[in-house]
């Protein structure tokens, strides 16, 4: 798919370059098909007030969005625009549970959930952190909430939102910062009972069995490098005394020299060991300007690319 975002004088345009599966968009904007080689090809026009010049949104045949734009102001309109039109419920959904607004439309399943969070004051903690981004990281997100915005308000309520009974709001920069604020709760925010009971324990037994106890699971834990041979090196001092709790579950790296791969090629591997999500938390795209040029992955929600 090609799309076009024009300023006023400008229009905004939508159409299939390339056809891969019968489908209706959550939208029902637009319609691809299989197997028809000389598909007809369907257009929108549309006005973008918030951009100053021409913007482009290119698909390749898996549906990454590759968005090309004169300023990276406008091309980060043009990736809200995408991610909106792509994750919007996701988006929405991962807002939610960081503002303890999920019992909303979730019901009383998710009260406790929302204490929690609401306890921990993610949503506060945004709105602060607005107010002290440097100008730059502040149009950037600005961009980003008026593409969202701009899809919300010129597109049919995505599907998944008329089945759970309600409509998307305005994004703005804080939710932005609370989709980041999230991941960062998802990395470690579970860990906030073990910091309790750690702290506890250390009042009673002190710091030397509490730091065996907790071994993996505290900030001044000792990094491991695994040699070749299986022996285990520490980086730093480990505790005297062997850990109970043993370190694991999170995210990890590691390098394959091509002497020892069957392509004979090295390999460098990550596991992020984030929970399964259908669809992914990564949101992968595409970004150029003059002077900027930058592929990878992303959270939906945030101005750029992250990874």
């Amino acid at each position: 798919m090609r799309t076009s975002i024009r300023n006023q004088r400008g229009r905004f345009v939508i159409r299939r370059m390339k056809v891969v599966v019968w489908s209706l968009s959550l939208t029902g904007s637009i319609v691809v098909a299989r197997g028809v080689a000389n598909a007809r090809l369907r257009k929108r026009v549309e006005v973008a007030p918030g951009v100053s010049g021409p913007v482009t949104i290119s698909r390749s045949s898996l549906g990454v969005p590759k968005i090309v734009a004169s300023t990276r102001e406008d091309v980060t309109f043009g990736l809200g625009y995408a991610m909106a039109s792509d994750r919007l419920w996701q988006m929405d959904l991962i807002l939610r549970k960081a503002q303890g607004r999920l019992a909303e439309i979730a019901g009383p399943a998710e009260v406790e959930s929302d204490r929690i969070m609401r306890l921990f004051g993610l949503a506060e903690s945004a709105q602060r952190s607005v107010g002290l981004c440097t100008s730059e990281s502040c149009r950037y997100m600005e961009a980003l909430s008026a593409g969202v915005n701009h899809f919300i308000e010129h597109h049919p309520t995505p599907k998944a939102f008329l089945l759970a009974g309600y409509r998307p709001e305005q994004w703005t920069p804080a939710e932005s910062i609370s989709v980041m604020l999230m991941m960062g709760w998802s990395l470690g925010g579970s860990m906030y009972r073990a910091d309790l009971l750690a702290e506890r324990c250390r009042a009673v037994i002190g710091d030397e069995w509490t730091d065996a106890i907790f071994n993996g699971r505290s900030a001044e834990a000792p990094p491991s490098v695994n040699k070749q041979d299986g022996r285990t090196q520490a980086a730093n001092r480990v505790p005297s005394v062997a850990p109970i709790f043993p370190e694991s579950g999170f995210s990890n790296s590691w390098a394959i020299s091509g002497k020892r791969s069957w392509t004979g090629s090295p390999i460098l591997a990550f596991d992020p060991h984030l929970e399964y999500t259908n669809p992914s938390i990564w949101y992968e795209a595409m970004l150029e300007a003059p002077g900027y040029q930058v592929a990878g992955m992303t959270l939906p929600g945030l101005p750029g690319i992250g990874a």
